[in-house]
């Protein structure tokens, strides 16, 4: 696996490309010359998460054949208050199903995708708490 990444602006603005020449936006906070041209890099820690163990959980229901409309996620992380590099201590996942899935499977579903499948959430310190929700969007 492939980056290549190169500024996009005279401050803190990179532009992410990978192999297929997909593209994200990185950009650090306005106080050390961020535009709010992308996503801070521990945002994409996040994502990373939650995107990982989405993967997961949409394969893992489409095997058992569950009729899954939609999955959404919002997470949140804590981070450390001292020190200067301020890593997260606790990422929390909500995952959002919609669909006629079966609570028991799209929570297990979500328990594998988590602490066994996600090679992102494998990648991080284990220190690190990461904890999750099944939501059913009943919208």
């Amino acid at each position: 696996m492939e980056i290549t990444i190169n500024r996009a602006n005279q401050d803190v603005l990179f532009e992410v490309k990978n192999a297929s020449n997909a593209t994200a936006f990185v950009d650090g906070a306005p106080a050390i010359g961020g535009v709010d041209g992308g996503i801070r890099p521990m945002e994409m820690v996040l994502a990373a998460v939650a995107t990982c163990s989405a993967f997961e959980i949409v394969n893992i229901l489409k095997k058992q054949r569950q009729p899954l409309e939609d999955l959404s996620m919002k997470v949140k992380g804590s981070r450390e208050k001292k020190g200067t590099a301020k890593p997260f201590s606790h990422i929390d996942v909500a995952f959002y199903v919609k669909g006629d899935v079966d609570r028991k499977k799209a929570e297990r579903a979500a328990d594998l995708a988590i602490n066994k499948y996600c090679s992102a959430k494998a990648s991080l310190d284990p220190s690190i708490q990461v904890s999750y929700s099944i939501n059913f969007d009943t919208k």
